[in-house]
């Protein structure tokens, strides 16, 4: 494959050429619009060719970047750490994904045109600081599972102060590099609401999940954990 085959032309310009199929994107930024439907075609009526094939349907990867061989061999630099970005992965029903479906996104689409060089860059910034924000979370998550169970306090209470003391350090660096990053959430300007909103929503899920669970925790870390 060459870039004559898509018709690209320069780093910045790219001009698809005539009779290739191009997945809809941003016109602002250039980046792919992530599919709204993901859903087995068969909940909502329609013959779903995979389970007819294979008895059920089954979950995808879509990448909202293809081909590989265009991002990562023909494009490389910033497209190839692009097309890595794990947030340019969505899961969906291998129907709607890559089937004999006619509205499947392989069935439809041929590729996606390179979106605008600093809209890349842009969107990798972004996911750093949403995957920060994860790690944050995680490891907050980490530091204070050990504070679980009815006899943590028990525990935490009969000598070993040392531990809490080393716990509530970790926990107050994490807490204060979250806090730097949710701050930047407004920022997000490129990466898709739908997919900013997935990460944050799941995000949230671990922070109910600890907060459920604070009774259990010392007085020096509660604080820490209700973020």
């Amino acid at each position: 494959m060459s870039l004559e085959t898509f018709g690209v032309r320069g780093s910045e310009v790219f001009s698809i050429g005539s009779g290739v199929r191009v997945a809809p994107a941003y016109d602002e930024t250039g980046i792919p619009i992530p599919p709204r439907k993901r859903d087995c075609i068969s909940l909502v009526g329609e013959v779903c060719p995979v389970v007819a094939t294979n008895g059920k349907c089954f979950s995808d990867e879509h990448h909202l970047l293809y081909s590989q061989n265009l991002y990562e061999e023909v494009l490389g630099g910033v497209y190839g750490d692009l097309f890595r970005d794990p947030l340019m992965r969505v899961t969906m029903a291998r129907c709607r994904h890559n089937s004999a479906y006619e509205h499947a996104a392989h069935s439809m689409y041929d590729i996606s045109a390179p979106p605008k060089r600093d809209a890349a860059h842009r969107f990798l910034d972004e996911g750093r600081i949403l995957r920060r924000m994860s790690a944050a979370i995680a490891e907050i998550s980490n530091q204070v599972m050990v504070y679980k169970g009815d006899s943590a306090k028990d525990r935490f209470h009969a000598g070993q102060s040392h531990v809490v003391d080393g716990k509530v350090e970790q926990l107050e660096k994490e807490r204060l590099v979250f806090e730097l990053c949710r701050a930047r959430v407004d920022e997000i300007e490129v990466i898709p609401s739908t997919k900013v909103g997935r990460s944050l929503n799941e995000l949230w899920r671990k922070v109910h999940d600890m907060a459920s669970s604070a009774e259990h925790y010392p007085d020096e870390v509660k604080e820490l954990v209700s973020v």
